[in-house]
C-alpha cells in the first residue's frame, strides 16, 4: 500500500522523478525515507519518529512559505523568516507566485506551488 501526500501549496522536488516525459511512478515513504519500514507488513503505516520529520520533511515544507512572498523578496532571499530559516545557498531560478530554485544544501530543485491565497 502506498501512502499519497497531498498538501497546499504543492511542493515537489525533482529528483524524484524517475524520467523526463515518462508518467511518473509512484513512490511511498519509505522510498521517501530511504527504507521500508515506513510501511509495515500489513500494509499500514508505521509511526515516524519526530528526528525522521524533521530530517525529510521539514525542509521541503518550509519552502511552501516562501511561495507566499512578494516575488521581489524571493527572487533577492530577503523575504524575512520564510527565507532566514531556509539559510543561503538557495539560487532562486524563476519565482512570480510559483517558484524553482536550486537548494544547495540538499542538492536538489524545489519548484513550490502558491496555492490559495491566505487569509491574512
Amino acid at each position: 500500500m502506498l501512502a499519497t501526500l497531498t498538501a497546499t501549496p504543492l511542493l515537489l522536488l525533482l529528483p524524484f522523478i524517475h524520467a523526463v516525459g515518462a508518467v511518473p511512478t509512484p513512490i511511498s515513504i519509505g522510498d521517501i525515507l530511504g527504507n521500508s519500514s515506513a510501511v509495515s507488513s500489513s500494509g499500514m503505516p508505521t509511526e515516524l519518529s519526530q528526528d525522521a520529520i524533521n530530517a525529510q520533511f521539514l525542509r521541503p515544507a518550509q519552502f511552501t512559505r516562501v511561495v507566499y512572498c512578494p516575488t521581489s523578496a524571493v527572487t533577492s532571499w530577503q523575504c524575512g523568516a520564510p527565507c532566514a530559516d531556509l539559510g543561503a545557498g538557495v539560487e532562486v531560478l524563476q519565482a512570480g507566485g510559483d517558484f524553482i530554485a536550486h537548494d544547495s544544501a540538499t542538492q536538489s530543485i524545489v519548484v513550490a506551488h502558491q496555492g490559495t491565497e491566505p487569509d491574512m
